[in-house]
């Protein structure tokens, strides 16, 4: 392209050029229907084609209306006219003054300007201003819940659709007894809602069942091996917001560490406890917890505050704010990548660039290329995806009924209207529907004495879906009762094993000392009968004899009462014998007799310990 060309661009001459042309075939075709004209010409300038995704005003899809083939209708022939070529003047206008500007931008810092570039960032501001409308599918992908996958790796890899399905079949299989006994109330299949084998040939696994989800969140309920393969479980790191409660207001010098060592003492169910980002000031945050058991939430989050080291703390729900679609090719907000228009190659978030290896740009500089800002170009930080983000509350709000019965989403606070308190976004359609009846009810005449037939059978099923909720709420009390009492009789019974068992060795140590001190006793009592009494029987006798022996030769008197004397004693030594002896015997059936009864006891404990 030559210089003079680009300063045609530049100066808006070509555009005038075609502007004139359409003029020129509009008049020549005054006489064919301008209406189909019209939609032919915005067509050839239209930037995303997907007309049928865009939303205005009250979420209908954009269609041209029928053309009025009256001849007495020349005014709104007229009026269609003029309204195509205004918008095909301000179109022209709009895709001039980004070229005007990245032109001058590109002049001004490279003075070899390169037509490629000029190119990319032709398509890259043209179909910027387009990306921020709202689009169904963006709405759509902002009102629902996406349910993380479940990776499980296998090995050997999986190279077949139909192992894959056995392997399904098997682990299903597995799985559900204990499943429905940990959930006795469930009444659904057990199912997955979606799986496939990506390429490194490991299974990928979507489950959009809260019960089945948050069960297999826990590796250790998952199957080592099955059909002969090797599972390694990766299941997702957060439980759904069904599971999860906030905690506010948390001050920065209670760690995380502390809030768990002071919950787990009262619940055994929780999953993760991690802050918020985004709530954390220089005094305090906001804490994410999330539980296992349906019933220790309900309970926290009907309690409305948690004491933690001796302070009171707000309990509140988490709601998920509204979430972006965001392509992963353009990084511009509203659209997927398969249905992207703005660029035909992949963007790197980091830098901008043209993203053709990887590893290139694992390490780029930083810098967004929506806004030039020191963030990437897919972070909240910036302001294009700021708007587009506003713009997407601001649709729900306008809107709530778009959004799921059973979905409400948090709006940020820096999205909220000043004078407007209004926190949440959710289908009000039911609530809605419900006071209607109560109010046709209320007001019927006395005289009206039929039944309105639908009003009652309305009724009868809110009634139902009551009834069945509660019914379910007290099932899953009563089963979350009796595993807590079959925990505890396990842990009686564990307790009990263990005093048992020191019993037992207690028991044992006395009989060993008991049986020792009954051989020193008897050692004891066979020295005194066998050596102690007889040998002094046997001394006493010989003085005696002596005694007597010296009684002829001696005329003393001391000579007899010595011998008196030690006849008495000997007298007496031979009684203790024969006493001892036999008091050594009654002792001997008595401890017999104690044995017997101490053995009886230790076998009808373990008699016992066995039944």
């Amino acid at each position: 392209m030559t210089n003079t060309e680009k300063d045609n661009i530049c100066n808006g001459e070509e555009f005038r050029r075609s502007i004139d042309q359409v003029k020129l075939n509009t008049k020549e075709r005054s006489t064919n229907s301008l209406k189909r004209m019209a939609t032919n010409e915005g067509q050839q300038f239209s930037i995303n084609e997907e007309d049928d995704e865009i939303i205005l005003g009250q979420w209908q899809k954009v269609r041209p209306q029928k053309s009025m083939r009256n001849n007495s209708n020349g005014e709104c022939k007229e009026k269609d006219d003029e309204q195509v070529l205004s918008s095909l003047i301000t179109l022209t206008n709009t895709l001039n003054t980004n070229i005007n500007q990245n032109l001058n931008q590109n002049n001004l810092t490279n003075d070899n300007f390169d037509i490629n570039t000029l190119q990319k960032s032709n398509d890259y501001d043209c179909g910027l201003d387009n990306s921020l409308k709202i689009s169904k599918h963006a709405l759509s992908y902002a009102s629902e819940y996406h349910y993380p996958s479940f990776k499980i790796v296998c090995q050997p890899k999986l190279k077949d659709p139909k192992q894959g399905s056995k392997l399904i079949n098997e682990l299903i299989k597995s799985i559900k007894d204990d499943f429905m006994i940990k959930n006795s109330s469930f009444s659904k299949p057990v199912l997955f809602d979606l799986w496939w084998i990506n390429p490194q040939g490991d299974l990928q696994i979507i489950i959009k069942t809260i019960e089945l989800y948050v069960y297999l969140c826990r590796r250790e309920r998952y199957p080592k091996e099955l059909l002969n393969i090797k599972l390694d479980p990766y299941p997702p790191k957060h439980l759904p917001p069904q599971h999860t409660i906030i905690l506010k207001w948390i001050h920065n010098t209670i760690s995380i560490d502390d809030i768990k060592e002071e919950l787990s003492t009262n619940y055994e169910s929780i999953a993760l406890i991690e802050d918020m980002f985004g709530t954390i000031t220089n005094r305090t945050r906001h804490v994410k917890i999330e539980f296992y058991n349906k019933i220790e939430f309900t309970q926290v989050l009907n309690g409305g505050k948690i004491i933690i080291y001796g302070q009171k703390y707000v309990v509140d729900e988490f709601i998920p704010a509204p979430k972006i679609l965001i392509c992963s090719r353009c990084n511009n907000p509203g659209h997927v990548k398969k249905n992207c228009m703005i660029s035909k190659f992949d963007i790197c978030r980091r830098c901008g660039e043209e993203r053709k290896n990887l590893n290139d740009h694992r390490e780029c500089s930083i810098k967004c290329h929506h806004c030039g800002g020191n963030h990437i170009s897919t972070d909240y930080k910036c302001k294009i995806i700021k708007e587009y983000r506003r713009k997407l509350i601001h649709e729900l709000k306008q809107h709530p009924g778009r959004l799921p019965p059973d979905v409400q989403l948090f709006i940020p606070s820096e999205y909220r209207i000043r004078d407007d308190k209004t926190r949440l976004i959710s289908n009000n359609r039911s609530n809605s529907c419900t006071n209607e009846i109560q109010q046709s009810t209320n007001n019927r005449k006395e005289g009206n004495v039929w039944v309105n037939s639908e009003s009652f059978i309305n009724q009868s099923s809110n009634i139902n879906n009551e009834l069945a909720a509660t019914m379910k709420c007290l099932s899953n009390e009563l089963k979350e009762e009796k595993e807590r009492h079959e925990r505890k009789q396990i842990d009686i019974q564990q307790k009990f094993k263990s005093i048992y068992d020191t019993m037992n060795q207690t028991i044992s140590l006395v009989h060993q000392a008991q049986q020792a001190q009954q051989s020193m006793i008897d050692a004891i009592n066979h020295t005194l009968q066998i050596t102690l009494f007889p040998s002094l029987t046997k001394m006493i006798e010989i003085v005696y004899s002596l005694i007597d022996n010296l009684k002829p030769n001696s005329k003393s008197l001391n000579i007899d009462q010595i011998c008196n004397i030690t006849n008495k004693q000997l007298l007496y030594i031979n009684e203790a014998s024969k006493e001892f002896c036999q008091h050594q015997e009654e002792l001997k059936k008595i401890s017999s007799k104690q044995n017997d009864a101490f053995n009886m006891v230790i076998d009808s404990i373990h008699i016992n310990n066995n039944v």
